[in-house]
């Protein structure tokens, strides 16, 4: 085989972003693909009073979420969209009674955590497939009470500038989806966007 000057440590270590040549995201931000919010839509409802999105970027899924049901827009960094500076790992107060997000990659456990913590009536966190690898995730799914996951597939996510240069999605992403007083064995669903 030739050399590609790459090896998978190598990716590992820039992740697959700098393995394309972009710079990892200050605070993770890579706006959501719209298709993947849509397709959450059209599998899941929401019941209560609305929708807390607690790490909403430039807004890309709390727009879409908004058209069907009332959504708090909340984010550390400052995207020009929702309730700035609010950090969701040290917050108190569930905003809404459900929870929806794409969190932080970074961050995920502690925002699935976290959120859980809050009792909401249903929290969903976008996420790739491969979180169900491992064997600290693993623990925390079958205590935690994980209700479903949707596989969604494959999805491109750019930092903010980022020039799309034609590659398809490398990762496969999922919803995680927790609904409160759920007491069954956790299903895998699969919805194509």
């Amino acid at each position: 085989m030739g050399d590609y000057g790459m090896t998978i440590a190598s990716i590992g270590s820039r992740g697959l972003g700098g393995a394309r040549g972009f710079d990892r995201a200050a605070l993770d931000f890579y706006p959501t693909d719209a298709a993947l919010t849509r397709a959450l839509l059209n599998v899941e409802r929401f019941v209560g009073d609305g929708i807390w999105e607690p790490a909403c970027g430039d807004g890309a899924m709390s727009r879409i979420l908004d058209t069907f049901y009332p959504v708090t827009s909340t984010d550390l960094g400052h995207y020009g969209y929702g309730r700035s500076g609010v950090d969701f790992l040290t917050t108190t107060k569930l905003r809404k009674q459900n929870i929806v997000t794409n969190p932080p990659f970074k961050l995920w456990l502690p925002f699935a955590k976290h959120a859980l913590s809050l009792k909401p009536e249903k929290l969903v966190l976008l996420g790739r497939l491969l979180l169900l690898e491992g064997w600290e995730r693993s623990a925390f799914f079958k205590e935690s009470g994980l209700t479903r996951v949707w596989v969604v597939g494959r999805a491109k996510m750019l930092p903010p500038g980022a020039i799309d240069k034609g590659h398809s999605g490398m990762i496969c992403f999922a919803w995680f989806v927790w609904q409160r007083g759920y007491g069954g064995a956790p299903t895998v669903h699969w919805k194509r966007p």
